[in-house]
């Protein structure tokens, strides 16, 4: 290996590692900073919830305090009359209160006042029996008896998660003796909570925790598994909060709402969808390739400043050490430069081939005479035994009488091996005995025999020889000697075996290729499809005019790339054999009138008209692939608006013939374009080819939408597509297809 790959792979491998590092750290650190927000973020809107819910609890209390130190409910306590009950707390004098239970309890411990309201027809209803026992409990009776005046808190009343507030009942100057307390409650239901889910909280869900840490009891969402362990979680965190991350969608938080003696008595889950953890993870995708970028682009400048300060230096001295041994020319140096190593040893090889040239110049008299006399003894021995050809001449038994050094050469046998020995010295054994029989018969008649065969050296090796075998005859016609001469053509042989390797390698690479050009073509749609995303986003956000157009330019250009994309993706498929044809019923009127209706848009943009004509009339169903034909038919009034600048274009189907084999039908496309010339006709169905290169400049295109649309139409089992055209005045492509009869038809 030279040391200019040596040193590229080892550049390669060092900024491979680079790169393979900072693909694994950059996104950890960047992430774990947005996952921190994204916890921050999360734990403010729970307290902003807490808050919410802090305030409601608050403002029930202050309306509580309010009424509870009105000198009317005072005296309700006293007299219970009832006109206090009708005209303060009527049916919709709950909502106004914002209130879903009320309970008066008077000095004795007696009841006298518990009413709630139906959610469902929303008049009042007594308070169920489980509510007048939370709200007359020792604790809250007791409570109210230590109290200054009032308490307040949150608990599961009735099974349902309820804010309430307690107060003594006194005059409206605060003076007693009480008579008693008052209960205002509020339940925290499913139009509270919406009010509460705002911001970047999706779903709020509440657990009755009263009994304690292990049997959670669900009163707002589908299910309570693990809520046992979060509850446990939250009671042992410092702060009252408890982050668990469900998946990379969703975060929950949980939280306790405690009871007027401050214990907890209900969970709340709050979830949160991951949005700036999603921000996160594509912001550290961006910035480690950025990076990898940056790290390419430093490895190649890295080895081109060690190509020139170092490689090429060494190349150009390797080069003239090179041509030196080769003999070739002794006449060349080494240019100098700078003071560092290499230069030194420039100087050095200089200096050798200045004393080399010295020395050769000496010679050269001397090389010249023994020159002239190797030429003259050449002269003589070169007729007989110099030949690029193996010559073998035997008697008539087949025994060897002389041989040339080139048999020598590629046999492997001296002279003197080979004198007195039968030609079977270099039998390979890879030939049948019929193939020497009819050798020998053939020399043996009097005639020339002429053929290839296999030979093995002494050396043990196999070598191939085109030979040709003449038998010698005296003047009495009887046969004396027989003369061989061959020549060596293991090489051609071993070229012939390669290229036939060869094609087989370049067919395999071909293959290779087209799902190479698939799966790329998959992998660079993905980040197209982000780009056009994007694009279609900036549109609708508020840009400046140039801007917009900028954009709108952008998701113009990434739909085009995408449809050559397709293009390409399709033609793959079509050299790899993955076009998989549907056999489905269709209709192909409708077919048609979908391709008019796509086309008639961007023809109607260049003022051309399209005439679509279909030979049945009306609905006609067939059995086939609507989906590939409409990519034909498409893909030709594409064409024919491309290359059309004022007319109209004809779509036309007639149908031809029907059996029991289906019903055949022939397609045609016809324009008033710019045509193709007859010698371009038969090349305009290749890949990537288009009638001429100015088409290309003034219209566009890859070349790729007739070679996919007739290799379709081959699939179909329609032959191929036709073209009828000419220059300035239009073409007519046409193809006919065959169906399989629909129900109907």
């Amino acid at each position: 290996m030279s040391i200019y790959k040596k040193a590229f792979l080892i550049n390669f491998a060092i900024f491979s590692l680079l790169i393979l590092v900072q693909y694994w750290l950059v996104p950890y650190f960047i992430l774990d900073k947005f996952i921190v927000l994204e916890k921050n973020e999360a734990v403010s809107d729970v307290k902003r919830i807490s808050n919410i819910i802090d305030e409601s609890l608050g403002g029930l209390y202050v309306s509580l305090s309010d009424n509870s130190m009105w000198d009317d409910t005072y005296q309700f306590m006293r007299d219970r009359n009832e006109g206090y009950v009708e005209s303060n707390y009527y049916d919709k004098a709950f909502p106004k209160l914002k209130i879903d239970l009320l309970m008066f309890v008077d000095e004795t411990g007696e009841v006298v006042l518990a009413s709630g309201i139906d959610e469902q027809t929303g008049k009042k209803v007594p308070l169920p029996n489980s509510a007048v026992s939370f709200f007359k409990s020792a604790e809250i009776s007791g409570a109210m008896d230590s109290a200054e005046n009032g308490i307040r808190g949150i608990s599961s009343v009735d099974s349902k998660p309820t804010m309430y507030a307690a107060h003594r009942i006194l005059t409206s100057l605060e003076k007693g003796p009480s008579r008693g307390y008052s209960v205002y409650g509020r339940v925290i239901d499913s139009g509270f909570i919406k009010g509460l889910v705002e911001g970047k909280c999706s779903a709020v869900s509440l657990f009755d925790i009263s009994g304690g840490d292990t049997c959670p009891t669900v009163l707002t969402a589908s299910d309570a598994a693990g809520i046992a362990e979060d509850l446990r979680c939250v009671l042992a965190s410092p702060d009252g909060f408890h982050i668990k991350t469900i998946s990379e969608d969703t975060l929950e938080i949980f939280v306790c709402l405690k009871d007027f003696q401050s214990r907890p008595t209900i969970l709340m889950r709050a979830d949160f969808a991951r949005n700036i953890y999603k921000h996160g993870k594509y912001t550290a995708w961006y910035f480690s390739i950025i990076i990898m970028i940056l790290l390419t682009v430093a490895g190649v400048i890295n080895f081109r400043l060690l190509n020139s300060l170092v490689l090429s230096r060494l190349k150009k001295l390797e080069a003239l050490v090179v041509e030196v041994g080769s003999g070739s020319s002794y006449e060349a140096r080494l240019a100098i430069e700078g003071d560092d190593e290499i230069a030194n040893l420039s100087r050095e090889v200089n200096s050798m081939l200045d004393s080399i040239d010295r020395s050769r110049k000496e010679l050269g008299g001397e090389i010249e005479r023994h020159k002239k006399t190797l030429v003259e003894l050449s002269k003589l021995t070169e007729a007989v035994d110099q030949s690029s050809s193996t010559v073998i001449i035997t008697d008539s038994r087949g025994f060897i009488e002389y041989v040339n050094p080139a048999f020598t050469r590629v046999s492997g046998y001296e002279l003197h091996e080979a004198i007195g020995r039968k030609t079977s010295i270099v039998k390979s054994g890879k030939h049948a005995p019929q193939f020497y029989e009819n050798l020998w018969s053939t020399v043996k008649s009097g005639k020339v025999w002429a053929g290839e065969f296999c030979n093995r050296s002494k050396r043990g090796e196999l070598y191939w020889e085109l030979a040709s075998i003449t038998p010698i005859v005296d003047p009495s016609g009887k046969i004396t000697n027989f003369i061989s001469v061959a020549e060596d053509i293991t090489g051609r042989k071993a070229m012939e075996a390669e290229l036939v390797a060869a094609k087989d390698r370049a067919d395999e690479a071909n293959v290779a290729k087209s799902r190479f050009i698939a799966n790329m073509s998959h992998e660079i749609r993905t980040p197209l499809h982000g780009v056009i995303g994007f694009a279609e986003l900036l549109l609708q956000s508020d840009l400046l005019p140039d801007q917009l157009e900028m954009v709108d330019l952008l998701k113009k250009s990434a739909h085009i790339l995408m449809s050559i994309l397709n293009d390409i993706l399709d033609i793959s498929k079509i050299e790899a054999g993955k076009i998989v044809l549907e056999k489905i019923e269709f209709d192909l009127h409708q077919l048609l009138m979908d391709v008019y209706f796509v086309s008639n848009v961007k023809a109607r943009e260049k003022g051309l008209l399209i005439d679509c004509s279909f030979g049945t009339g009306g609905a006609f169903k067939v059995i086939g692939d609507p989906v590939r034909l409409r990519q034909v038919l498409l893909n030709l009034v594409n064409n024919a608006i491309k290359f059309t600048e004022r007319g109209k274009i004809d779509l036309r189907a007639t149908k031809l013939s029907a059996d029991r084999s289906g019903v055949e039908f022939r397609f045609e496309v016809e324009d008033r374009g710019i045509g193709i010339s007859e010698d371009k006709l038969g090349e305009i169905f290749s890949p990537f080819v288009q009638a001429d290169t100015t088409t290309t400049r003034m219209f566009g295109g890859t070349g790729l939408g007739l070679s996919i649309s007739n290799n379709l139409v081959k699939l179909m089992g329609g032959g191929k597509i036709s073209v009828v055209s000419e220059p300035e005045r239009g073409s007519r492509f046409y193809f006919t297809l065959k169906f399989p009869a629909g129900s109907g038809s």
